[in-house]
């Protein structure tokens, strides 16, 4: 039996918390037939740890695309940072996506992780295409005049599409890459070049490895999924 279950989603912040009572069965235990999609799992201690942070909110993220993929579009949609997009979050989280624990994570972090779900479902495997032959999506979206925090949004894209389209093979191993693997950490080190080059000079962009992994499976998807060949017009 559930006693509370709480869910917050205020200023680009999600905190999420299931408890249960003693005669509760332990969410591991239970029969995986009866826990479809996969429900992340989130201890005291696991906060402790970054790689673990971010493998449960993939596991949430991957859930709540399965059990609500029409409201996960639209809150991907939305403009990141947006009040639009804090007001589809409200509506995506799903406390039947967290098993036991705790969680509270950022929106970045959170619609990264659901990018990168929709990567790998897409992308996994396939080669990846000439990417200077495919536009840029539209990072604004249509949305002017933006706020500081959007404004910080959209350059963090840019810099991410100038990234993927420098180095796209190693972008697309990084998305792909397991959570905290040496695959993911090398992925990185190749990419410091591209870095290097897609800032601007006199430029400051401030973001976490988790942000930008997640922002660049965002990219790619979106470049793959939405754009047209360069020049195209509609």
């Amino acid at each position: 039996m559930r006693l509370s279950r709480t869910i917050l989603a205020l200023a680009g912040v999600v905190t999420m918390v299931v408890a249960l009572d003693a005669t509760a069965v332990p969410a591991r235990a239970q029969n995986p037939t009866l826990i479809h999609p996969k429900r992340a799992e989130f201890s005291y201690d696991d906060r402790l740890n970054p790689d673990l942070v971010r493998k449960a909110v993939l596991d949430f993220a991957t859930c709540a695309l399965e059990r609500r993929r029409n409201s996960s579009m639209e809150y991907l949609a939305a403009l990141p940072e947006s009040r639009e997009s804090r007001r589809y979050l409200s509506r995506l989280v799903d406390e039947d996506c967290l098993g036991t624990g705790r969680m509270k994570f950022s929106e970045p972090l959170f619609r990264g992780a659901m990018y990168q779900r929709l990567y790998l479902d897409t992308y996994r495997n396939d080669p990846v295409p000439d990417l200077s032959a495919l536009a840029s999506p539209d990072y604004f979206q249509d949305v002017s005049p933006l706020n500081a925090a959007e404004q910080q949004g959209v350059a963090i894209r840019q810099f991410a599409d100038c990234v993927v389209r420098d180095q796209p093979e190693v972008a697309h191993r990084l998305a792909t890459s397991l959570i905290g693997s040496s695959e993911e950490n090398g992925s990185f080190s190749t990419l410091m070049p591209s870095f290097s080059k897609c800032l601007a000079k006199n430029k400051t962009l401030e973001f976490k490895k988790s942000q930008l992994r997640g922002t660049m499976a965002e990219v790619l998807y979106r470049i793959r999924t939405e754009s047209k060949p360069a020049g195209t017009e509609e």
